[in-house]
Parts: C-alpha cells; structure tokens; sequence
C-alpha cells in the first residue's frame, strides 16, 4: 500500500480514537447522570422514567461507539492489513499512582 495512503489513515485513526475515546465518556456520564435521576426521583414516576431513558439511551450511545470502533478495527486489519497496537485498555490510558 503507499506510505502516503497509510499514514493518512493511521493519522485519521489517530485523531478517531480520542474522539471515540471523548464520545465513549460523554455517553458513559449520561448513562450514570440517568442512573442518579432515576435513584434521586424514586418517588416520582415521571422523573424516575426520564432517568430510566437517559439511561438506555446512554448504553445505547456505548453499544454504537464501540461496535462502530470495532468494525473499523475489523477493516482495517483484516481488509486493508494495517496492524494496530492499540486495544480499548491502551485508549483509556490510565496511570495509577501507587
């Protein structure tokens, strides 16, 4: 494949992985923000069904982002032969400080 080519994608994929990354986190605070609706409102059918759709539809958001990140993964090693070093631990990127 040309370099030219392959460094286009790996510089797209670069810049796709955080932004999943971001997505990925925004999605995963709507989630919980809907879990402490639905906790806080337990009294109120109205407030506890709103918290109950910001939940799904924030599980929803992850299935998407990670099934979408996923196939692309797919074709890109599989159909294009692009090897990737990153795996979903390696997006996250965390530091523990002992």
């Amino acid at each position: 494949m040309n370099q030219n080519i392959q460094g286009l994608i790996l510089g797209t994929q670069g810049i796709l992985d955080v932004l999943v990354t971001v997505a990925a986190g925004c999605a995963l605070l709507f989630f919980f923000w809907g879990l402490a609706k639905f906790i806080f409102n337990a009294g109120d059918a109205k407030g506890n069904q709103e918290g109950r759709q910001l939940m799904l539809w924030g599980v929803v958001a992850l299935f998407v982002l990670l099934s979408v990140w996923g196939l692309v993964r797919f074709v890109q090693e599989t159909l294009l032969g692009i090897e990737t070093n990153t795996s979903v631990v390696a997006l996250v990127d965390v530091t523990l400080i002992l």
